[in-house]
Parts: structure tokens; C-alpha cells; sequence
């Protein structure tokens, strides 16, 4: 019974204050390995921790973040995402534009082989403050390593999202992808990053690129822009 559906998650946070988990394996299930966010439109998890912790075969993400104060994602691997979408191995998507994605931290995580891709950063309508630090992270085999996208198209998201070290390997489509980051969407400061070998399997896919720009002009405003990159390098072996 835990395989059906998209709603069965190994651990399921719910508004939960000062949690910690430490070496804490969850796999199989038919949802996600980890769920972090509210059943109320205002709510928020606040001060989580997830130190070395392991999410493998799961149906629909490896560990879902939409709604949190001060999250610190220490260490650990997010795989094998597979069944249902996103299938992501950390997906970051508030569900209500007064959800809150405030202090989020990933430092050292690693993500491969997740049908979707490793990490992924969708605002969607958020009003509040956005502020994510992706640091000394590691993408391998995943369909893409990080992917951003924006829907905003009247709102201006303030805050920040900092990249910094990531690495990605072998990743099937492109490394990271930016969709629609337009007038409306908070600064992305992508600095020292690494990418070898995209496009590694999935043939026949035209973004196959360290990293790919989209702009959709007709819906999400006219043009592309708020994202800096510092020394990004691409190698192909």
C-alpha cells in the first residue's frame, strides 16, 4: 500500500519546530523520502536539521521542501527518484504563494541517478523573501543537475539564491537549467562551478548544455536576466 499514489512519505514534516535527523535512511516509498512544509496557508517547519541522511527509490521526490524557516540539509545522498513527477532528488516548491523558503541550506548533498534531476528551485507565486545557499553540492547521473524556473509574471520576488562549488556529472539533458528567470525572479549567483560530460545518454535533446537559458517571452515577461556566473567551467572527457 506504500507504493501507490504520490502521497506515502517515509518522514512527513508538518509545521515542526526544532527537528533533528540524523543517519536516517528512507527508501521505497510510493511519495517522498522526506517532506518538509504546513497544512495551513501561513505555516512553516522552522529550524530543521538533516544531517547524513539517505533517500533512494522513491515514487515522486527524495526529499521535498515547501514551506520552512532555517533548514540546514547536511551531507547525505537523495537517488533513484522515479515514478511520479517531478522525480527530483531535492525539490524547493512552495505550494501557496504565502508559503515561506527562508534560510534553506544545502551544504554537501549529493544527488544522482534521479529521473527528474538533482535539485530544483520552483518560487512558483511566493510573496515572502526567498533566501537558498546550495553549497559544496554534488550531481551525478541525474536527468539534469540544477534546474530553476520562474513562473512569476506580476510579482517581484525579493531575495537571493547562491550556488556556490556545485558539481555535476554525466547528467543525461543539460547541467543546469534556468527557465523563464526574468524581471520578477530574486538574484541567482551561480560561482565556482563545475560540469563534466552533459548530455551523457539522453540523445535526440537539444539542450544538451553545461548551461541552458529559456525565455518564455509570451508568458513570463520579455526579457532574461538576474543571474551572475563566476568561473564556471565545462569539460568534456
Amino acid at each position: 500500500e506504500y507504493t501507490t499514489g504520490e502521497w506515502r512519505h517515509g518522514v512527513y514534516m508538518l509545521s515542526a519546530n526544532k527537528i533533528t535527523i540524523n543517519d536516517f535512511h528512507s527508501n521505497d516509498s510510493g511519495g517522498d523520502g522526506f517532506y518538509i512544509g504546513t497544512s495551513t496557508p501561513t505555516g512553516f517547519c522552522d529550524s530543521i536539521v538533516l544531517n547524513n541522511c539517505f533517500s533512494d527509490n522513491n515514487k515522486r521526490q527524495g526529499l521535498s521542501i515547501t514551506s520552512v524557516k532555517n533548514l540546514y540539509v547536511y551531507g547525505g545522498k537523495y537517488s533513484g527518484t522515479i515514478g511520479t513527477n517531478p522525480q527530483f532528488g531535492i525539490d524547493i516548491e512552495p505550494n501557496l504563494a504565502t508559503n515561506f523558503i527562508e534560510n534553506v541550506n544545502l551544504i554537501g548533498v549529493k544527488t544522482s541517478n534521479n529521473s527528474g534531476g538533482g535539485i530544483s528551485v520552483v518560487p512558483n507565486q511566493l510573496v515572502n523573501t526567498i533566501s537558498i545557499n546550495i553549497t559544496d553540492c554534488i550531481s551525478i547521473d541525474d536527468r539534469m543537475g540544477l534546474f530553476f524556473t520562474n513562473p512569476h509574471d506580476s510579482i517581484k520576488l525579493s531575495g537571493n539564491i547562491t550556488v556556490n562549488n556545485f558539481k555535476h556529472f554525466n547528467t543525461r539533458g543539460s547541467g543546469i537549467i534556468l527557465n523563464g528567470w526574468n524581471e520578477f525572479a530574486p538574484k541567482i549567483i551561480l560561482k565556482n562551478c563545475y560540469g563534466e560530460n552533459v548530455g551523457y545518454t539522453l540523445s535526440g535533446t537539444p539542450n544538451r548544455c553545461g548551461i541552458y537559458f529559456s525565455v518564455e517571452v509570451s508568458s513570463w515577461g520579455t526579457w532574461f536576466g538576474n543571474v551572475e556566473i563566476i568561473n564556471y567551467e565545462l569539460n568534456d572527457t
